[in-house]
């Protein structure tokens, strides 16, 4: 009984990350550039919240099964169409970047956050940005 329990708590998990990435694909058809962004703080707060509050699994059985979540999501499409979904490689980057972040901040300091975990936070939008979408020099 204990054991189908997990498994249903995972399969939420799951579900909940495939659920908040349909809800991203709004602001994908608006704009890549904001979508990455976003999808990176939401996946961060998904996965903060989730390791603080879901108690009875291991935090790593958590971060994967939000990322099978994704996986089971973006692969079939990235396999049927590598080409015509290059556009969109970024973004789905960001939402592995977000579960990373957000893993990490739930097993750090409160102290180490603020200092040092919400710069480098700032940072990855910044060098998103830059990296990915460079501004156009004439």
């Amino acid at each position: 009984m204990k054991n189908s329990r997990k498994f249903w708590i995972e399969v939420c998990l799951a579900g909940g990350s495939v659920i908040l990435d349909v809800c991203l694909m709004l602001f994908r058809g608006w704009d890549l550039r904001i979508s990455g962004i976003v999808a990176m703080a939401l996946f961060a707060i998904y996965t903060y919240c989730c390791l603080t509050y879901i108690r009875g699994l291991k935090p790593a059985w958590i971060v994967v099964s939000i990322l099978a979540g994704l996986v089971l999501l973006h692969i079939p499409v990235r396999l049927a169409n590598w080409e015509e979904s290059l556009v969109t490689f970024p973004d789905m980057i960001m939402h592995f970047v977000g579960v990373a972040f957000g893993w990490v901040f739930s097993a750090s300091k409160k102290s180490i956050r603020l200092w040092l975990l919400v710069p480098l936070f700032v940072l990855a939008a910044v060098g998103y940005i830059l990296i990915f979408y460079p501004p156009c020099v004439i």
